[in-house]
């Protein structure tokens, strides 16, 4: 059936390989123009000769107000400053690794970089240093064993994803970490204490950020919006509503879908992707 309904999740990144979601938002719009180019002779009825101007409008209204989304949406205007907490030691949190798709830490740098002092550990782990044996229980008894050594590029690897957080992903073949098996991993990480976005000055050009919008049915299949090229069109505009009020801090949004002429003609302003009415 192609009734759609509901709203849609909003992702913004450099590129289609790089999008984050925006959070919770309201009011999601998209709008389409076509200019057509006409010409009205005299002596004959008017005739349209092509496109004068092509574009679509992004707009919504976004209830979280995190300032790397907004500084991301900004394309490169303002200065992000953060200024760093103490470090932190995590210890043995667990993930599980099912072929080679990558796993996010739980927590991120405040830069952006590779979480540091990775430690991997393979299978159950009790009493023990945690680099030298793997405990494993066999028949309600617990037997040490010797640990093989996780090594890295080999057996996993280490990335920072788009929203700036580590993750881990299994190596395909390796013989230390099995598909779907669980490991435990050690590193320290700095937090931010305080996040600053600073404006006014910039003489560069807008960076252009890719856009999609997400509709999710009910039965989970999805229905994606994706602009290739939009900037930013409008200044923070920041509504703050009565302390009595059950109203959000609301932040308005309004960008410009443009021809990205590095991609092939006729598919250079947006392309629908729908996986609901097939």
């Amino acid at each position: 059936m192609s009734v759609r309904f509901g709203s849609a999740k909003i992702e913004v990144g450099g590129s289609s390989d790089s999008l984050i979601d925006l959070g919770i938002a309201n009011d999601v719009e998209f709008d389409e123009t076509i200019t057509y180019l006409t010409l009205a002779p005299y002596n004959a009825p008017e005739e349209q000769i092509g496109i004068k101007d092509h574009y679509v409008t992004l707009k919504f209204t976004l209830l979280e107000t995190h300032l790397r989304n907004i500084s991301l949406l900004r394309g490169g205007l303002d200065t992000l400053t953060y200024y760093n907490n103490s470090s932190v030691d995590v210890s043995l949190e667990a993930h599980t690794l099912t072929g080679t798709t990558p796993e996010r830490l739980n927590f991120r740098n405040s830069n952006d970089q590779v979480v540091s002092n990775i430690r991997i550990i393979t299978g159950i782990q009790a009493y023990a240093t945690m680099d030298v044996v793997r405990y494993a229980t066999t028949d309600g008894k617990v037997y040490c064993i010797p640990k093989a050594t996780a090594v890295k590029d080999t057996d996993y690897t280490i990335t920072v994803d788009s929203a700036g957080y580590t993750c881990i992903a299994r190596v395909s073949g390796s013989a230390v970490i099995q598909s779907g098996s669980v490991i435990y991993i050690s590193y320290t990480y700095t937090p931010a204490q305080r996040i600053s976005l600073a404006t006014g000055g910039k003489q560069a050009i807008i960076e252009p950020r890719t856009i999609r919008f997400v509709n999710t049915s009910l039965d989970g299949k999805k229905f994606y919006l994706t602009i290739f090229k939009a900037t930013y069109q409008k200044g923070i505009i920041i509504k703050f509503p009565s302390d009595d009020s059950e109203d959000t801090h609301s932040i308005a949004v309004e960008m410009k879908g443009v021809f990205d002429i590095t991609r092939l003609i006729g598919n250079q302003l947006f392309e629908y992707s729908d996986y609901q009415g097939v």
